[in-house]
């Protein structure tokens, strides 16, 4: 399991990890390349460091509520939720997502290029869910 750290900022989030993890590595890859997040970078005593976009925050904030309201962060959620998502009925969810959730996920996924694989999408949840909106200064 891996550990998320708080954040420094609206803009910078620390992601503790002892070594490079490989789907930490390729989601924080996509959100980079999909305008999430400016920079990111891995340093041994400190772990992950995410430089988020406004686009990236803007997401984030509305991801984190269905993250958690579906409690996608848990085993194996967000693969079922995918699929629900997807048009596939038989996903398991004792909630249903209303059709803006549905399509609001499969638009962020499709942003991130990230498909139903279910380690990468435990992994994208947990991102999501460790960052934490700072108020303004």
């Amino acid at each position: 399991m891996l550990r998320f750290g708080g954040d420094r900022g609206n803009l910078q989030q620390m992601i503790p990890a002892d070594e490079p993890h490989p789907h930490l590595d390729f989601v924080v890859y996509r959100l980079r390349t999909a305008g999430w997040s400016t920079e990111h970078h891995f340093h041994a005593a400190l772990g992950y460091i995410l430089e988020w976009t406004e686009h990236g925050k803007q997401r984030c904030l509305w991801l984190k509520k269905i993250i958690e309201f579906y409690r996608l962060a848990e085993d194996g959620t967000a693969k079922k939720f995918t699929r629900l998502c997807s048009g596939d009925d038989s996903s398991g969810l004792a909630v249903q997502p209303a059709q803006a959730e549905r399509d609001f996920w499969r638009m962020c996924l499709a942003e991130l290029e990230l498909g139903p694989e279910e380690n990468t999408l435990a992994v994208f949840c947990q991102v999501i869910a460790a960052w934490r909106l700072q108020p303004a200064l």
